[in-house]
């Protein structure tokens, strides 16, 4: 394993000889996360809100992730274990959780990755049209150059979080996944993935962070904060930024 093409010799050396290395295939500087930890602050209750979701229904973890979009601060609003619920996530409690942010909060948008949510978040759809949109991590540009402005916000200390621990810990499993895709300069972009394929340590709430950070970024794109917006100006349920095409 340690001689594997494409291996990252210090994952090995951490998992077989047991030292203390951080890996470089590393997604997210995880030093520079801790540092922006905010658990004692709470947005309002008219706060303007935007959320990502991701997850399997019995394989991995499901989140939804929420971002208070004037401040950048994140946090995990639920995370549902298949394991806490006999195997499988139920698709009810899923579903009151994202009717109370659409009833009970100043949401304007959340993105979802729907592959093994396809009804659920279909009934979202239909059910809050302009409140509600696919937005599928499968497609690598998209999701690379997503990736990457998530890793510039932590970077740049442009966001706080809640600190959950679930939140933290898939910020420090995520792995860089390098894909073909390249950006305007000719650079690989690249996605994220677990460290080996069959691993315990899930990244699904990460997922669900970079995704509400897009949404975020949307949002402050349309105008939302300025005084003369026009709501009917941001959404296109045409266009491709939210769609598989």
């Amino acid at each position: 394993q340690f001689l594997a093409p494409g291996s990252d010799p210090n994952y090995a050396e951490r998992v077989w000889l047991n030292r203390a290395k951080v890996t470089a295939l590393q997604a997210f500087d995880v030093d520079v996360w801790r540092t922006l930890r905010r658990p004692s602050y709470r947005p309002g209750d008219d706060a303007l809100t935007v959320y990502g979701f991701d997850g399997s229904k019995s394989d991995d973890w499901t989140a939804l992730v929420g971002v208070e979009v004037a401040t950048g601060y994140m946090w995990l609003e639920q995370v549902w274990k298949p394991e806490e619920h006999g195997g499988e996530i139920p698709g009810d409690l899923v579903d009151m959780a994202v009717a109370t942010i659409m009833e009970d909060r100043d949401c304007w948008v959340l993105l979802a990755d729907p592959p093994y949510w396809k009804d659920e978040v279909a009934g979202w759809e239909g059910r809050w049209p302009d409140k509600v949109k696919r937005w599928e991590t499968w497609r690598n540009r998209v999701m690379g150059y997503a990736v990457r402005n998530f890793a510039q916000a932590i970077r740049s200390r442009s966001l706080t979080h809640d600190g959950h621990p679930d939140l933290d810990s898939a910020i420090g499993h995520a792995r860089r996944k390098v894909v073909n895709d390249r950006d305007d300069k000719g650079e690989h972009l690249w996605t994220l993935q677990k460290e080996r394929p069959e691993s315990q340590l899930k990244i699904d709430p990460a997922t669900a962070g970079v995704i509400a950070w897009e949404a975020r970024t949307l949002a402050l794109a349309s105008g939302i904060l300025s005084a003369d917006f026009r709501p009917e100006s941001w959404r296109n349920s045409n266009d491709p930024i939210f769609l598989s095409a």
